[in-house]
């Protein structure tokens, strides 16, 4: 099924339904008048946004389903149309107000969601959502919703991806980062939904809502955006392009059926609700890694001739003059021979390349070897300092090619001590799902190194905004991990090489980055004394008590 569906950006009158209603009816009725199938509206549309208590907004919040539910109801019977729109909702049994999307379809009231993660100024007024995140069966297919806060939080869209949603309507009153956040773009990417952003625009009691409402499709591109204005932003869904869920078109690897759910379980344990100081050292434990500043560096490479590795000398050549505490390669940059020729001393021989590597440049080193363990083969990510193997991690979500030849790991996700920090190891495509980082933030990690060879594109400039999409930035950012991320630069490996150091006081990631198509080395600093990196206070938000479908 193929449709238009439409965002609806919108400047509400703070506490003025009288002249927002109205407008916001014409908006929608000129929205399914140009044939929009589905329309999307504002967070709080109808009465705007920063309440300071239950009493200022007592006046204004409605039942659901109610009157202006029913408004919104005859457009989508007149015009057969699915729509979403945020409202402030008072619970009548229990007096409580919530902050709701509700959805009304041809045949009358469909449901509504109530926000789940806050922002703080939902705290002054309104509880937490207690419906969970539902999916809708409507005439235009599988649709979730998100508000505004919630998609700060990668498990709400893996929740409504799991249940089924092909498209994600998110209502939101976004501040801060410019619109399209790399947030959005990694919820659509990663999960192989429709996004369609409806944010309002103006000023309200000195916050400014920075409006660049936009629909994005499940391949991270951007179609439509506009600016800062009352306006509609129209884009096309193709729900068979949703229920393919690939990370390439022409590839089989599958953003939801290649999860391995029985590895992500200590996700769901909540660290950060303590003091991280505290948390690690309990019952004796070590505790985590003295804090300090180190130079990380990571390793773009084009393969010299077919598959062949580099040598050590060659990755020598192209590292700085000035030291290095930790090089990460490319996946198996120094292994000598195809999986299908591996010995368990080729295995060893490969290793001790990463070793020589280590030593010479008197660091650490962090790549991929092919280990045989009996009759079995693994793809296994190896972190190397000057003294030896400092430790290992199999892979656990096997790319189509590393299928033909290896087997899954099954061992736990775990995070090596070491002197620059806590350090996380994984491949380009356990680094893929959201749910490894977790697991390894919620172990304490303060850096992820990611050995790589990944085809599929995971950073664009979006469209009409001049500002580059990366995922693994948004990945930095989720869970207050730095991430350094080596891949190829031949064709057809298209996921960019750098490192991301997230960085609360700017709202973003500090990065650096390498072009797409060079060999090269990139250098950037770590500083584990960063409260962001070591605190991870986001991750103390989440609301574990709604994920655990994501573990099982």
């Amino acid at each position: 099924m193929r449709y238009t569906a439409a965002a609806i950006q919108f400047e509400p009158t703070f506490a003025r339904p009288d002249l927002n209603v109205p407008r916001l009816l014409a908006l929608t009725e000129e929205a399914a008048t140009q044939g929009a199938r589905l329309v999307v509206l504002p967070e709080m549309a109808n009465i705007g946004y920063c309440f300071t208590n239950r009493e200022e907004v007592s006046s204004l919040v409605q039942p659901v389903p109610g009157p202006f539910t029913r408004q919104l109801e005859e457009i989508a019977s007149r015009h057969g149309c699915v729509i979403v729109c945020g409202m402030g909702e008072v619970d009548e049994e229990s007096d409580l107000y919530y902050n709701t999307a509700v959805v009304v379809g041809p045949q009358g009231y469909l449901g509504k969601y109530r926000k789940t993660h806050f922002f703080s100024a939902d705290a002054k007024w309104a509880v937490e959502g207690d419906l969970g995140f539902p999916v809708w069966d409507t005439p235009v297919g599988r649709l979730g919703v998100e508000v505004c806060m919630d998609a700060t939080y990668p498990e709400t869209g893996r929740l409504l991806a799991l249940r089924g949603a092909e498209v994600i309507c998110f209502p939101t009153n976004w501040i801060g980062s410019i619109p399209p956040d790399h947030r959005w773009i990694s919820q659509a990417f990663e999960n192989g939904v429709y996004w369609i952003a409806a944010n309002r625009c103006g000023q309200e009691r000195g916050l400014e809502f920075l409006g660049c409402s936009c629909v994005i499709g499940p391949d991270g591109v951007v179609q439509s955006i506009v600016a800062s204005r009352d306006e509609i932003v129209y884009g096309e869904i193709d729900l068979e392009v949703a229920a393919a869920r690939r990370f390439r078109a022409d590839r089989p690897e599958h953003k939801l059926d290649d999860r391995r759910p029985e590895f992500y379980r200590e996700m769901m344990q909540a660290p950060y609700t303590w003091s991280p100081a505290y948390y690690h050292s309990l019952y004796g434990a070590p505790g985590l890694p003295e804090s300090r500043s180190s130079r990380i560096a990571v390793v773009q490479s084009t393969r010299s001739g077919s598959d062949r590795p580099m040598s050590v000398s060659a990755v020598r050549g192209l590292l700085p003059e000035e030291p290095v505490d930790l090089v990460v390669l490319p996946e198996l940059l120094l292994s000598s021979c195809s999986p299908y020729e591996e010995s368990e001393e080729q295995g060893l021989r490969d290793i001790e390349a990463l070793h020589t590597l280590a030593a010479e440049s008197e660091c650490m080193v962090a790549g991929t070897v092919i280990e045989r363990d009996g009759e079995q083969l693994y793809h296994t990510a190896v972190l190397v300092g000057r003294d030896g193997v400092l430790g290992t991690q199999r892979e656990h979500h096997l790319t189509a090619d590393h299928s033909r030849w290896a087997t899954a790991g099954n061992e736990p996700f775990s995070a090596i001590d070491t002197p620059i920090g806590r350090i996380g190891l994984v491949t380009g495509y356990d680094a893929s799902f959201f749910e490894t980082l977790r697991v390894l933030a919620t172990e304490g990690a303060d850096l992820v190194c990611v050995p790589a060879n990944l085809p599929w594109r995971l950073s664009r400039h979006t469209a009409d905004s001049g500002r580059n999409w990366s995922f693994w930035r948004s990945k930095a950012w989720e869970s207050c991990v730095a991430l350094a991320m080596a891949n190829y630069a031949d064709p057809g490996c298209t996921a960019g090489s750098g490192i991301w150091v997230p960085d609360v006081r700017e709202d973003r990631s500090r990065e650096v980055l390498t072009r797409t198509d060079a060999c090269e080395v990139v250098v950037e600093t770590l500083d584990t004394h960063s409260r962001y990196i070591r605190e991870k206070r986001g991750l103390g938000w989440r609301r574990l008590h709604w994920y655990k479908p994501l573990v099982v």
